[in-house]
């Protein structure tokens, strides 16, 4: 497995992804946004196939992780953490000093992945729940 920045070829396969685990935006809003945060879109790679997603984009003083994502058959491999490590060094890479995101609290809890890696809890809401991490 291979973890790295989504070449614009590769953005289809991104969008099926995206829209089946995360957000359901339209192609043109998913090749909008990589115009402007190429760098924050990360890819985890089982030979040719994309299989797993981080993306983000920059905002005033931080980089807002808008989805991280893996195939179902992947689950539990520990992609998901290589996938953010990733992109915690595109992050900073962009001279912000924090990472915030919305973790979702239902259908799927994922609070906990993000607390385990450093993130901290800002604010709780009935569907998710910010945490956030100095970079």
């Amino acid at each position: 497995m291979q973890i790295k920045l989504i070449p614009e070829k590769d953005l289809k396969d991104f969008w099926e992804i995206q829209k089946q685990y995360l957000k359901k935006h339209t192609f043109d809003y998913v090749k909008k946004d990589y115009s402007k945060n190429t760098n924050l879109y990360i890819g985890c790679y089982h030979g040719q196939k994309l299989i797993g997603i981080a993306y983000g984009s920059v905002k005033k003083d931080m980089v807002i992780l808008n989805g991280i994502a893996v195939k179902h058959e992947f689950w539990k491999k520990g992609i998901g953490k290589k996938l953010l490590s990733f992109f915690e060094k595109q992050a900073k890479k962009t001279g912000k000093k924090k990472i915030s995101v919305g973790a979702a609290n239902f259908p799927i809890n994922v609070v906990g992945f993000y607390e385990k890696l450093g993130y901290k809890v800002v604010k709780r809401f009935k569907k998710y729940t910010i945490v956030e991490k100095e970079i």
